[in-house]
């Protein structure tokens, strides 16, 4: 999901993203809930993925 997220740079939606990853929609929700509520503690991460950088997690709050 963080894949199409940093990849794409045009709004996202619910749908979207889970046509392209040929999940449920409630799949992604939840995922993206989970994302969001551990946010704080990946940002402190010094060797974070560069997918959770705050441009991502910022798109990640458009789709909720």
């Amino acid at each position: 999901m963080l894949y199409y997220i940093d990849k794409l740079d045009r709004e996202l939606d619910v749908n979207d993203l889970a046509t392209r990853l040929q999940i449920p929609p409630n799949v992604v929700r939840k995922t993206v809930q989970h994302i969001l509520n551990f946010s704080e503690n990946i940002k402190d991460t010094e060797s974070k993925p560069e997918q959770f950088s705050v441009r991502n997690i910022n798109k990640l709050k458009n789709i909720r």
